[in-house]
Protein backbone atom coordinates (compact mmCIF):
# COMPACT_ATOMS: atom_id res chain seq x y z
CA UNK A 1 0.00 0.00 0.00
CA UNK A 2 3.26 2.26 0.40
CA UNK A 3 5.49 2.49 -2.14
CA UNK A 4 9.12 4.82 -1.71
CA UNK A 5 10.59 6.58 -5.04
CA UNK A 6 13.78 7.93 -5.82
CA UNK A 7 15.50 4.24 -5.94
CA UNK A 8 18.72 4.67 -7.94
CA UNK A 9 21.15 2.39 -9.24
CA UNK A 10 24.53 2.77 -7.84
CA UNK A 11 26.72 2.77 -10.77
CA UNK A 12 29.88 0.94 -9.22
CA UNK A 13 28.32 -2.04 -7.81
CA UNK A 14 25.01 -2.12 -10.57
CA UNK A 15 22.90 -2.81 -7.97
CA UNK A 16 20.07 -1.34 -6.92
CA UNK A 17 20.18 0.63 -3.74
CA UNK A 18 16.67 1.76 -1.62
CA UNK A 19 16.39 4.70 -0.06
CA UNK A 20 14.58 2.96 3.34
CA UNK A 21 17.77 1.66 3.74
CA UNK A 22 19.22 5.51 4.77
CA UNK A 23 17.98 5.95 8.62
CA UNK A 24 17.40 9.36 7.54
CA UNK A 25 14.39 8.16 5.31
CA UNK A 26 13.62 5.60 7.40
CA UNK A 27 12.34 9.25 9.34
CA UNK A 28 10.83 10.67 6.78
CA UNK A 29 8.98 7.46 6.24
CA UNK A 30 8.14 7.20 9.23
CA UNK A 31 6.79 10.79 9.86
CA UNK A 32 4.66 10.02 7.30
CA UNK A 33 2.84 7.42 8.57
CA UNK A 34 2.08 9.71 11.46
CA UNK A 35 0.03 12.04 9.16
CA UNK A 36 -2.46 9.04 8.45
CA UNK A 37 -3.58 10.43 11.67
CA UNK A 38 -5.56 13.46 11.08
CA UNK A 39 -4.88 14.95 14.73
CA UNK A 40 -4.54 18.31 13.39
CA UNK A 41 -7.32 18.49 10.99
CA UNK A 42 -9.40 16.19 12.73
CA UNK A 43 -13.02 16.80 11.10
CA UNK A 44 -15.58 14.54 12.48
CA UNK A 45 -18.17 15.52 9.73
CA UNK A 46 -15.71 14.44 6.87
CA UNK A 47 -17.10 12.70 3.91
CA UNK A 48 -15.54 8.76 4.92
CA UNK A 49 -17.12 7.64 1.82
CA UNK A 50 -14.67 9.30 -0.20
CA UNK A 51 -11.56 8.99 2.37
CA UNK A 52 -12.01 6.16 5.36
CA UNK A 53 -9.66 7.54 7.26
CA UNK A 54 -10.43 11.54 6.72
CA UNK A 55 -10.99 11.76 10.67
CA UNK A 56 -9.89 10.21 13.57
CA UNK A 57 -12.80 7.72 13.99
CA UNK A 58 -11.98 6.35 10.61
CA UNK A 59 -8.57 5.58 10.73
CA UNK A 60 -8.75 3.96 14.60
CA UNK A 61 -12.29 2.34 13.05
CA UNK A 62 -9.69 0.42 10.09
CA UNK A 63 -6.66 -0.05 12.39
CA UNK A 64 -9.23 -1.98 14.99
CA UNK A 65 -10.40 -4.14 12.35
CA UNK A 66 -9.29 -7.53 13.73
CA UNK A 67 -10.32 -10.06 11.29
CA UNK A 68 -11.52 -12.55 14.54
CA UNK A 69 -11.99 -11.34 17.93
CA UNK A 70 -9.32 -14.20 18.63
CA UNK A 71 -6.66 -12.39 17.07
CA UNK A 72 -6.60 -10.22 20.23
CA UNK A 73 -7.14 -13.04 22.59
CA UNK A 74 -4.35 -15.60 21.96
CA UNK A 75 -0.90 -14.90 23.76
CA UNK A 76 0.84 -17.78 21.85
CA UNK A 77 3.53 -17.16 19.98
CA UNK A 78 1.74 -17.24 16.19
CA UNK A 79 -1.20 -16.05 17.72
CA UNK A 80 0.94 -12.25 18.48
CA UNK A 81 2.53 -13.41 15.17
CA UNK A 82 -0.81 -13.12 13.30
CA UNK A 83 -2.17 -10.01 15.23
CA UNK A 84 1.15 -8.20 14.68
CA UNK A 85 0.46 -9.22 10.69
CA UNK A 86 -3.64 -8.45 10.60
CA UNK A 87 -1.98 -5.32 12.42
CA UNK A 88 0.03 -4.02 10.01
CA UNK A 89 -2.17 -4.87 7.25
CA UNK A 90 -4.64 -2.45 8.72
CA UNK A 91 -2.15 0.15 9.07
CA UNK A 92 -1.17 -0.04 4.65
CA UNK A 93 -4.94 0.30 4.47
CA UNK A 94 -5.34 3.17 6.54
CA UNK A 95 -2.32 5.09 4.30
CA UNK A 96 -3.66 3.96 1.34
CA UNK A 97 -6.99 5.45 2.54
CA UNK A 98 -5.39 8.93 3.59
CA UNK A 99 -2.58 9.07 1.05
CA UNK A 100 -4.76 7.65 -2.03
CA UNK A 101 -4.41 4.59 -4.39
CA UNK A 102 -2.21 5.79 -6.81
CA UNK A 103 0.22 8.23 -4.82
CA UNK A 104 3.71 7.06 -3.48
CA UNK A 105 5.14 8.40 -0.73
CA UNK A 106 8.37 10.27 -1.14
CA UNK A 107 11.33 9.69 1.21
CA UNK A 108 14.08 11.40 0.25
CA UNK A 109 15.20 13.63 2.86
CA UNK A 110 17.90 14.92 0.98
CA UNK A 111 15.68 16.01 -1.33
CA UNK A 112 13.59 17.60 1.21
CA UNK A 113 16.56 19.31 2.29
CA UNK A 114 17.31 21.02 -1.06
CA UNK A 115 13.86 22.07 -1.16
CA UNK A 116 13.83 24.10 1.77
CA UNK A 117 17.33 25.66 0.52
CA UNK A 118 15.53 26.95 -2.24
CA UNK A 119 15.69 30.67 -1.57
CA UNK A 120 14.13 32.37 -4.45
CA UNK A 121 10.47 32.97 -4.77
CA UNK A 122 8.20 31.58 -7.27
CA UNK A 123 6.37 33.72 -9.90
CA UNK A 124 3.15 33.13 -8.59
CA UNK A 125 3.40 33.31 -4.59
CA UNK A 126 -0.31 32.77 -4.09
CA UNK A 127 -0.30 29.60 -5.88
CA UNK A 128 3.09 28.09 -5.64
CA UNK A 129 4.48 28.80 -2.55
CA UNK A 130 3.64 27.45 0.54
CA UNK A 131 5.56 28.97 3.12
CA UNK A 132 7.83 25.72 3.93
CA UNK A 133 11.14 27.27 4.57
CA UNK A 134 9.89 30.30 6.82
CA UNK A 135 7.51 28.12 8.53
CA UNK A 136 11.03 25.49 9.32
CA UNK A 137 12.92 28.77 10.00
CA UNK A 138 10.51 29.61 13.14
CA UNK A 139 10.54 26.05 14.55
CA UNK A 140 14.33 26.51 14.34
CA UNK A 141 14.48 30.04 16.19
CA UNK A 142 11.48 30.54 17.95
CA UNK A 143 9.18 27.70 19.07
CA UNK A 144 10.44 24.33 18.48
CA UNK A 145 6.96 22.00 17.92
CA UNK A 146 8.93 19.08 16.25
CA UNK A 147 6.95 15.95 16.40
CA UNK A 148 9.04 13.74 17.77
CA UNK A 149 8.22 9.84 18.72
CA UNK A 150 11.42 8.67 20.17
CA UNK A 151 10.23 6.59 23.38
CA UNK A 152 9.50 3.06 24.06
CA UNK A 153 5.67 3.77 23.78
CA UNK A 154 6.25 5.35 19.72
CA UNK A 155 3.61 3.02 17.66
CA UNK A 156 5.69 3.10 14.43
CA UNK A 157 8.75 0.95 15.23
CA UNK A 158 10.22 -1.29 16.94
CA UNK A 159 12.58 1.02 19.67
CA UNK A 160 15.59 -1.65 19.42
CA UNK A 161 18.92 -1.12 17.95
CA UNK A 162 19.59 -3.45 14.48
CA UNK A 163 22.59 -5.84 14.43
CA UNK A 164 25.35 -3.31 13.07
CA UNK A 165 22.86 -0.04 13.79
CA UNK A 166 22.99 3.07 15.08
CA UNK A 167 21.35 4.30 18.25
CA UNK A 168 19.39 6.40 15.37
CA UNK A 169 18.08 3.53 14.10
CA UNK A 170 16.30 2.81 17.05
CA UNK A 171 14.35 6.11 17.62
CA UNK A 172 14.31 7.34 13.90
CA UNK A 173 11.42 10.46 15.19
CA UNK A 174 14.30 12.16 17.63
CA UNK A 175 14.96 15.66 17.96
CA UNK A 176 18.21 14.89 16.52
CA UNK A 177 16.47 13.99 13.49
CA UNK A 178 14.17 17.08 13.01
CA UNK A 179 16.76 19.71 14.10
CA UNK A 180 19.86 18.48 12.01
CA UNK A 181 18.48 20.53 9.18
CA UNK A 182 18.43 23.87 11.18
CA UNK A 183 22.45 23.62 11.07
CA UNK A 184 22.40 22.20 7.21
CA UNK A 185 19.24 24.85 5.78
CA UNK A 186 20.19 27.79 7.63
CA UNK A 187 23.64 27.24 9.45
CA UNK A 188 22.33 27.92 13.28
CA UNK A 189 24.10 26.19 16.14
CA UNK A 190 21.66 23.48 17.79
CA UNK A 191 23.72 24.12 21.05
CA UNK A 192 23.23 27.10 21.46
CA UNK A 193 20.23 28.99 18.91
CA UNK A 194 18.05 25.89 18.49
CA UNK A 195 17.30 23.90 21.80
CA UNK A 196 17.35 27.15 23.50
CA UNK A 197 14.39 29.22 21.25
CA UNK A 198 11.53 27.73 22.98
CA UNK A 199 12.63 29.36 26.36
CA UNK A 200 13.77 32.60 24.76
CA UNK A 201 10.23 33.16 22.81
CA UNK A 202 8.52 32.12 26.20
CA UNK A 203 10.47 34.73 28.12
CA UNK A 204 10.12 37.08 25.46
CA UNK A 205 6.01 36.42 25.35
CA UNK A 206 5.26 35.18 28.52
CA UNK A 207 4.66 31.55 28.39
CA UNK A 208 2.02 29.78 29.93
CA UNK A 209 1.67 33.63 32.35
CA UNK A 210 1.17 36.02 29.58
CA UNK A 211 1.00 39.72 30.47
CA UNK A 212 -1.26 41.21 28.16
CA UNK A 213 -5.37 41.85 28.38
CA UNK A 214 -8.09 41.45 25.77
CA UNK A 215 -6.91 38.35 24.49
CA UNK A 216 -8.81 35.42 23.80
CA UNK A 217 -7.27 31.71 23.82
CA UNK A 218 -9.50 29.30 22.12
CA UNK A 219 -7.85 25.71 21.75
CA UNK A 220 -9.64 22.36 20.31
CA UNK A 221 -9.10 19.54 22.39
CA UNK A 222 -7.96 17.27 20.09
CA UNK A 223 -5.64 19.50 18.42
CA UNK A 224 -1.87 19.04 19.33
CA UNK A 225 -1.17 22.91 19.61
CA UNK A 226 -3.24 23.01 22.58
CA UNK A 227 0.33 22.43 24.41
CA UNK A 228 1.33 25.51 23.13
CA UNK A 229 -1.48 27.06 24.02
CA UNK A 230 -3.06 29.03 27.05
CA UNK A 231 -5.44 26.64 28.46
CA UNK A 232 -8.24 27.19 30.73
CA UNK A 233 -6.70 25.45 33.61
CA UNK A 234 -3.79 28.35 33.57
CA UNK A 235 -5.52 30.69 34.63
CA UNK A 236 -4.38 30.50 38.06
CA UNK A 237 -0.79 30.47 37.27
CA UNK A 238 -0.09 33.92 36.30
CA UNK A 239 1.71 35.59 39.15
CA UNK A 240 0.93 39.22 40.51
CA UNK A 241 -3.18 38.64 38.94
CA UNK A 242 -5.81 37.26 40.46
CA UNK A 243 -7.40 34.09 38.55
CA UNK A 244 -10.81 36.13 38.45
CA UNK A 245 -8.90 39.26 36.51
CA UNK A 246 -7.41 36.32 33.93
CA UNK A 247 -10.33 35.40 33.62
CA UNK A 248 -12.41 37.99 32.08
CA UNK A 249 -9.06 39.40 30.67
CA UNK A 250 -7.38 36.24 29.03
CA UNK A 251 -10.12 34.16 28.48
CA UNK A 252 -8.72 31.04 27.33
CA UNK A 253 -11.61 28.36 25.78
CA UNK A 254 -11.40 24.65 25.43
CA UNK A 255 -13.26 23.48 22.12
CA UNK A 256 -14.13 19.98 22.87
CA UNK A 257 -13.60 17.66 19.85
CA UNK A 258 -12.23 20.53 18.16
CA UNK A 259 -8.89 19.97 15.80
CA UNK A 260 -6.90 23.17 14.70
CA UNK A 261 -8.78 26.58 15.17
CA UNK A 262 -11.67 24.68 13.71
CA UNK A 263 -13.87 27.62 14.73
CA UNK A 264 -12.52 30.46 11.89
CA UNK A 265 -13.13 27.48 9.10
CA UNK A 266 -16.40 28.78 7.15
CA UNK A 267 -19.46 27.66 8.71
CA UNK A 268 -21.14 24.24 7.41
CA UNK A 269 -24.52 22.23 8.59
CA UNK A 270 -22.12 19.53 9.69
CA UNK A 271 -20.22 21.08 11.98
CA UNK A 272 -20.29 20.03 15.38
CA UNK A 273 -22.04 21.77 18.14
CA UNK A 274 -18.86 22.41 20.23
CA UNK A 275 -17.48 24.79 17.45
CA UNK A 276 -20.77 26.17 16.67
CA UNK A 277 -20.87 27.70 20.49
CA UNK A 278 -16.99 28.39 20.25
CA UNK A 279 -17.78 30.74 17.50
CA UNK A 280 -21.11 32.33 19.23
CA UNK A 281 -18.45 32.65 22.13
CA UNK A 282 -15.98 34.08 20.69
CA UNK A 283 -17.82 36.62 19.18
CA UNK A 284 -19.52 37.76 21.99
CA UNK A 285 -16.55 37.85 24.00
CA UNK A 286 -15.32 40.29 20.90
CA UNK A 287 -18.04 42.70 21.02
CA UNK A 288 -17.98 42.86 24.87
CA UNK A 289 -14.27 44.01 24.65
CA UNK A 290 -15.35 46.62 21.70
CA UNK A 291 -18.03 48.22 24.10
CA UNK A 292 -15.50 48.72 26.73
CA UNK A 293 -13.78 51.71 27.66
CA UNK A 294 -10.25 52.12 29.17
CA UNK A 295 -10.06 53.71 32.36
CA UNK A 296 -6.95 54.21 34.31
CA UNK A 297 -7.20 53.60 38.31
CA UNK A 298 -4.73 56.31 40.35
CA UNK A 299 -2.21 52.99 40.87
CA UNK A 300 -1.52 53.29 37.16
CA UNK A 301 -3.87 50.12 36.61
CA UNK A 302 -5.87 49.44 33.64
CA UNK A 303 -9.09 48.44 34.11
CA UNK A 304 -11.94 48.25 31.97
CA UNK A 305 -15.68 49.73 32.47
CA UNK A 306 -18.60 48.89 30.44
Amino acid sequence: AIMTRGSRMDKQSSEYSYPLELPENRAEFFAALTEVFPAQSNDPACDRSANAACDIGGACAIMTNFSSEFLLQDLSPSGRARAKDQSLLNLAVTARAAFGDDRCVDCDHSKNVRFLNVTALPNDTRRDYDGDRAWFWQTCVEFGFYQTCSDARCPFYSAEVPENGSPDDATPLSLAFFTKPCASVFGLDLEFEVFPAANRSNFKTGGITPGGSRIMYPSGSVDPWRANSFTPELAGSVPHRSERAVKKTLPALMVLGASHHAWTHPPLETDQESVVKARAAIASQVEKWLEETDVTSEEGRVVFEA
